[in-house]
């Protein structure tokens, strides 16, 4: 559907990232950086990406001993080590950093916020299909792009992640807020997850913009695609019966 960008406005938009097979690279890079110039000013640039990452660790931590929380000793180290690699990008270079590392300290900070946001709500809003420990997964892999280096990416390569990283924040805000409002649809759910597994899956990848290993949730996507393509006729067909009964389409046609 990505060649018809028409269609692919009305029926998904530029607001999340779109879970593509990277087989189809051209058409698919001239979205995904429309994709990351749209929603990469939403961020905090420079030391507000790392400071805000590292208020969120400071606020988790501070969940787990207000709740008793039982926390392995691994996700206490994750956390220890996010801080400190946000604090030394903060001094090193003025805070500025690598774009990827900044998309990345901000994917951190809003997996986090989903995560305090987990732990004070109502476990009836939590999808069951979703994995406890996807948001370590995460935090592990943001992480590790937040520490780079990142001089032997390809270019396809840096973009792919960039994309991947924001995706993935994109879709735990949405994920934080409905917790906020004690929201939940199944259908929504099932979006938020393709989406952030999609984004979790290409992060681990090598791309040089012609070839990546098969992806494990193909079928999945290419159901989503399915479903897309299907609400967009939908939506079409809907919109033609509206024209068709609507007076002033009906005189402009000479009925």
């Amino acid at each position: 559907m990505i060649h018809f960008p028409r269609l692919f406005e009305r029926a998904w938009g530029s607001d999340r990232l779109y879970p593509q097979a990277l087989d189809d690279w051209c058409p698919y890079r001239a979205y995904l950086q429309k994709f990351c110039g749209r929603n990469g000013a939403l961020l905090r640039p420079g030391p507000d990406a790392y400071r805000l990452c590292m208020e969120q660790e400071i606020n988790l931590k501070s969940q787990w001993l207000s709740r008793r929380s039982v926390v392995s000793p691994d996700e206490i180290r994750l956390s220890d080590d996010i801080h400190r690699c946000a604090l030394n990008l903060i001094l090193s270079d003025g805070g500025e950093g690598s774009s990827i590392a900044m998309i990345a300290a901000a994917c951190v900070a809003k997996e986090t916020e989903l995560i305090i946001e987990r732990l004070g709500c109502d476990p009836g809003l939590l999808d069951p299909e979703e994995s406890p420990h996807e948001s370590t997964r995460v935090r592990e892999l943001a992480l590790n792009c937040m520490q780079g280096p990142h001089q032997d990416c390809s270019d396809a390569d840096l973009l792919v992640r960039k994309a991947a990283l924001l995706g993935i924040t994109i879709e735990a805000g949405l994920m934080a807020q409905d917790l906020r409002d004690k929201y939940y649809d199944c259908n929504k759910s099932y979006q938020n997850r393709l989406i952030r597994r999609f984004g979790l899956e290409v992060v681990t990848q090598n791309f040089d913009g012609c070839t990546i290993a098969p992806s494990a949730h193909d079928d999945f996507r290419y159901a989503f695609v399915a479903k897309l393509v299907e609400d967009a006729e939908e939506k079409r067909r809907r919109d033609e019966l509206v024209d068709s009964n609507d007076p002033a389409s009906q005189e402009a046609s000479g009925v």
